[in-house]
């Protein structure tokens, strides 16, 4: 009789099935796997693939060969098998999910893991590209099946070559994956996992990119399973921030890590080890790829650190770019040289709005008088308090008060964080008179309080010009925005998108119920995450002007009016600073926040995020501060006229 084989999936004569050797590769039928949650070989699934062994597992999964009864040809089966949630009994197929956190955990991973299928699917066309074939829920869990790839990792090849490449080698590797990068990021997909586990050497010469959207987990609170998605030297420090932008620009980095692996035989550093030391003025411990291949050629050299450059809008905006710059058809700047020419410019700016102030000072005594008093801060603590709506605010603050405390090294910043349930009997209780007292809170959620200290804005605008914020300097205020955000329309492109009309439901659009929705900018970042390669951005309201949108200010801070003098004006100090380019960098274009109220960093964000480009000269003629309902009016509003 014919028996196929449940290790090479190829037939043979034999007199019985079970306990049987393959007279073409030796293995023996009924073979148990090596771990016992694996499905046993032998299985049929969906009535049609015929389970075979192990070729591979991790973390989130197992892959299986497979023989498909219908199309006769070897296929492999991805089965999602996160182990931080779930067990198998051995012999068994059904999987058995935790109780509590972890079963809404393991279904948010697996609508994941099925978007995956989808989005990899549309890809079949492509070569270069992993085919996937069919996807389906069985056992409790979700299966992908894909074509069998024949041929080595990029990982497998490296240890059989000795852990280094050839330069030229490289490059021809990593042309072919910008190859397959412009095709996927042109579809609004990324990959967010690239290294040498996941490019395939095919036995034909092909290479090829598998296993798409491994990263898109990485809204996940576990951090045992946020470690295990990250893969440590390729990952960028975007992608260490759940609230952080992520484009082209992150797969760039994660492919120029890959290449440099594979040229010098040195795996990079951590990114975001190589922040810390830049921030520490250490510098970057990155070394060149010339300085373990010194037989590189220039061009290689630069392409590769521009490629994983720490800050994204340096690095290569597309993966052509990049193509380019390493087959040297584009002569392209070092990354040294253009964090100097972006120095520079800074140094530059500074000194032209320092001479203005000059000028405008030698006519002003009084004015000198205060400008004097906050450049030269006496000893103090500036204490601030602050409702923390998500973890990690108070240390988001901390960092943008760094650059303060270096200028300032007498004046101490303490952050104070509590539960927006309980600050506003927080907040009575800090706004006395004496030590203690805090000097800058936040006042979003606050009314007009007696406490509140009158603040000039143009006094927050430091060296820079007024034209480069979006607050008018005209009236003086009692609270002052950090960002805003304005109503956005956002829409589900893909097929399994719910209907249009009805209310409007935020919620249910992000589940991938709802055609559309409208609401705020600040929760683009969630749609990215939610429905990646299937939504479109546009302005908000039937013929509206992004210049009219309505804006609603965010992160409202405000003086105690009952701090001492010195306090007072060494808040105003830390809250002009919060306006400056880095602090507003980190609190937005980092952990997208909001959208800055500087102008230099609002065109940042929306460079590194297109969809957004309609809000490009948006001037409002206000900055409103109104509650979150009044605000959900407007975009229901906005809804209704789509």
């Amino acid at each position: 009789m014919k028996i196929r084989c449940q290790s090479c999936m190829q037939e043979y004569e034999a007199d019985k099935a079970e306990g049987s050797f393959c007279t073409l590769c030796g293995f023996k039928q009924g073979t148990p796997p090596k771990e016992a949650y694996h499905l046993h070989p032998g299985i049929l699934l969906q009535n049609r693939y015929y389970l075979g062994t192990v070729v591979a597992y991790g973390g989130f999964g197992i892959i299986y060969r497979a023989w498909d009864e219908m199309m006769k040809v070897v296929v492999a089966i991805k089965e999602y098998f996160p182990a931080v949630y779930v067990n198998r009994n051995p012999g068994e197929q059904q999987i058995l999910v935790y109780s509590g956190k972890k079963q809404g955990e393991f279904q948010a991973g697996l609508k994941s893991f099925l978007a995956e299928a989808r989005n990899t699917a549309k890809f079949s066309q492509y070569e270069n590209i992993v085919k996937v074939f069919d996807y389906f829920e069985a056992n409790g869990t979700g299966y992908m099946v894909m074509e069998y790839m024949t041929g080595r990792t990029l990982k497998q090849y490296l240890k059989q070559q000795g852990g280094r490449l050839p330069w030229d080698m490289t490059v021809q590797i990593g042309a072919s994956v910008m190859d397959i990068l412009k095709v996927v990021h042109e579809a609004g997909i990324l990959h967010r996992d690239i290294s040498p586990d996941n490019i395939m050497l095919c036995d034909d010469g092909r290479v090829k990119l598998f296993d798409f959207g491994a990263a898109r987990f990485s809204d996940l609170e576990a951090e045992k399973m946020r470690t295990i998605i990250l893969k440590i030297g390729y990952a960028p420090p975007e992608q260490y921030r759940s609230k952080s932008i992520q484009g082209p620009w992150t797969d760039i980095y994660a492919l120029g890590a890959t290449m440099y692996r594979c040229i010098t035989g040195k795996v990079p550093p951590e990114s975001v080890n190589r922040q810390e030391a830049v921030f520490r003025k250490e510098g970057d411990p990155l070394k060149r790829p010339s300085e373990f291949a010194p037989e590189i050629p220039a061009f290689l050299d630069t392409a590769l650190m521009r490629s994983m450059a720490l800050e994204p809008e340096l690095r290569f905006r597309t993966a052509p770019e990049f193509k380019d710059a390493v087959l040297n058809k584009k002569r392209i700047a070092d990354v040294e040289q253009l964090l100097k020419k972006k120095r520079r410019n800074r140094a530059l700016g500074i000194a032209a709005a320092a001479l203005a102030v000059t000028a405008a000072l030698s006519g002003v005594f009084i004015h000198y008088r205060k400008m004097y008093r906050i450049a030269h801060l006496a000893p103090t603590t500036i204490r601030v308090l602050i409702s923390e709506d998500v973890p990690g605010e108070k240390d988001i603050y901390r960092e943008m008060s760094e650059e303060f405390m270096q200028n300032y090294p007498d004046v101490s910043v303490e952050i104070n964080a509590v539960s927006p349930e309980e600050y506003e009997e927080e907040l009575k209780k800090n706004l006395g008179k004496g030590d203690g007292a805090v000097s800058l809170f936040e006042s979003g959620t606050a009314g007009e309080l007696p406490e509140m200290e009158e603040i000039d804005p143009k006094a927050l605008y430091g060296d820079s010009p007024a034209e480069e914020f979006l607050i008018s300097g005209e009236n003086k205020v009692h609270k002052v925005p950090l960002g805003f955000e304005v109503p956005v329309l956002y829409e589900n492109t893909g097929d399994a998108a719910g209907e249009a009309g009805g209310e409007n439901q935020p919620e249910a659009f992000l589940r991938g119920e709802a055609k559309r929705a409208v609401f705020s900018s600040t929760r683009y970042h969630e749609v990215q995450e939610a429905l990646p390669g299937v939504y479109a951005v546009s302005e908000a309201g039937a013929g509206n002007k992004a210049e009219k949108l309505h804006a609603r200010g965010l992160e409202f801070f405000s003086v105690n009016r009952n701090a001492s003098e010195l306090d007072r004006a060494a808040a105003e100090r830390l809250l002009s600073y919060w306006m400056g380019e880095k602090a507003q960098d980190i609190l937005h274009v980092r952990y997208h926040r909001a959208l800055p109220v500087r102008k230099t960093q609002l065109a940042e964000l929306l460079n590194l995020t297109p969809e957004l480009k309609f809000l490009d000269g948006f001037t409002p003629e206000q900055l409103c501060d109104e509650d979150q309902k009044s605000f959900d009016r407007f975009c229901a509003e906005y809804y209704g006229e789509t």
